[in-house]
């Protein structure tokens, strides 16, 4: 559900601590990949043996031992916290819902992507002229996944959509999270006017209009999930007093039709809560992935894990009641797929043969995923650690229920694409369909600003107007989308 301004994105394009300076901080970092590329190879042939034999994979909890820290989440209790009795929509986990899907995705929750109806959303960039001077400007956007129908959230034909006091729809230089509570309510992060701070607001596209539904102490708060016509919140801030800065944070349930607020708590303490659903707050809790009952209390850990890791994409089956994420390494970015069955109670990895995964995506039927295989595709003009594609420019599928098989590689840019790279927004699979955001893989001679010799550079950016590039997977043919 996370978008990054283009702010950010350079940020993280120009900050990615891979490698050092020089030669042999290179040869450190390509002999580190090859040992990477050797350990999954071993993983692989392990797997492989372990199916020849018709073995299951155990399936039990891991624990990785890394060391480092870089905790998240927040520190004591926020004072002036209410706590009443939760509403009846906070209701206890359910035993799971079998039942069949229309589409492969049907059903599914994501951290990766909106979906509402058959309406694929997500935050779209581009540069304009606003006051007289050339700014990013951000809108949501639209794909119909049945009629290949495209536009924007603002439902006005004749809005530029790039003047603030006329069109309600764009934010400059900065994202926030948004949700579709249906196909005509819209929910976000909104200034009501240019010196207030960021409401939550529930905008009614058939109208044109909007409500506020929340207004936070500091911070816009996070959106973690919506059920039964409540919003939930993450409202985080903090307070200085005598030099000592500490920091607060409490999970909220503002009712949509009024925006009265009919829960709030606090979370255990750490605990960066992220998703809601079924009456279950899942957060991550620096060392450990926990599920937080707001009802009871009652805290479920999930998965241990270290210290040095966090929690990467995830997944709801609403259908099935698994929740499927990934715990990547925050240096390495290398990363593992893991389940949890609600109803079972049991969190087990994915048995890949890859091993080390840098990106999944699930479906009912497959599970398409990128293995950790970097690829250095040149020097870059900017930083000294190059321009690499973490996945190698390769993209996999294979069956949801037999993860450990040969998977199918059903794409590969072969260089013309980045796939996956920090900052750059991942991709998504739609039936037959992939969808990558746009992103200029620039090759020039340039001056090196150390020696002065002219040097070969690769380098990317993303387009001025932001677009989608579409890749049918079964004939290979591609077209650009772009967004009015």
């Amino acid at each position: 559900m996370k978008r990054k301004s283009l702010c950010l994105v350079l940020a993280l394009i120009l900050c990615l601590p891979l490698t050092g300076c020089g030669s042999a901080e290179r040869e450190a970092v390509e002999s580190e990949i090859l040992a990477i590329r050797e350990e999954n190879l071993a993983k692989e042939e392990g797997i492989a043996e372990k199916a020849e034999a018709a073995e299951t994979p155990s399936g039990e909890n891991e624990t990785v031992e890394e060391a480092g820290s870089n905790p998240t989440g927040t520190g004591e209790e926020a004072p002036g916290m209410t706590e009443p009795n939760p509403p009846d929509t906070v209701e206890t986990r359910k035993e799971p819902v079998k039942s069949t899907w229309e589409t492969d995705w049907d059903g599914i929750l994501s951290s990766e992507y909106q979906l509402a109806g058959n309406k694929y959303y997500f935050h779209t960039m581009e540069w304009k002229q606003v006051n007289g001077s050339e700014q990013s400007v951000t809108i949501t956007s639209y794909i119909d996944l049945t009629t290949g129908e495209t536009g924007v959230i603002c439902p006005d034909p004749l809005c530029q959509h790039n003047d603030p006091a006329v069109c309600k729809y764009i934010s400059l230089n900065s994202l926030t999270d948004f949700m579709m509570a249906d196909a005509n309510t819209y929910l976000c992060g909104y200034r009501t006017n240019p010196n207030s701070k960021t409401k939550i607001c529930a905008f009614d596209l058939r109208q044109d209009n909007y409500r506020v539904l929340f207004t936070p102490k500091q911070y816009c708060p996070d959106l973690l999930g919506m059920e039964n016509g409540i919003l939930w919140l993450r409202e985080y801030y903090s307070k200085t007093s005598q030099k000592k800065t500490t920091n607060y944070q409490s999970v909220i349930g503002v009712r949509i039709s009024d925006g009265e607020i009919v829960y709030t708590n606090t979370p255990p303490e750490d605990a960066k809560a992220f998703f809601f659903h079924d009456g279950l707050i899942y957060c991550d809790n620096v060392k450990s992935i926990i599920a937080f009952e707001p009802k009871t209390g009652d805290v479920t850990t999930l998965l241990s894990y270290a210290a040095a890791d966090q929690v990467g994409a995830w997944y709801y089956d609403t259908l099935r009641e698994e929740f499927w994420f990934s715990i990547i390494n925050k240096e390495k970015k290398t990363g593992r797929v893991y389940r949890y069955s609600v109803a079972e109670g049991n969190c087990e990895e994915v048995p890949f043969l890859c091993g080390e995964v840098y990106y999944f995506q699930l479906t009912h039927s497959r599970i398409f995923y990128s293995p950790y295989e970097p690829l250095y595709l040149g020097e870059n003009p900017s930083v000294d650690y190059g321009t690499w594609d973490y996945t190698g420019g390769k993209i996999y599928a294979v069956d949801r229920d037999e993860p450990s098989q040969t998977p199918e590689l059903i794409y590969d840019a072969e260089g013309k694409y980045i796939i996956c790279n920090i900052g750059v927004q991942t991709y998504t699979v739609f039936g037959d369909k992939l969808y990558l955001n746009h992103v200029d893989i620039i090759r020039q001679k340039r001056k090196d600003p150390n020696t002065g010799e002219m040097r070969n550079y690769v380098y990317f950016s993303l387009a001025e107007k932001e677009f989608k590039i579409r890749i049918d997977l079964s004939s290979g043919d591609e077209e650009e989308i772009h967004f009015e």
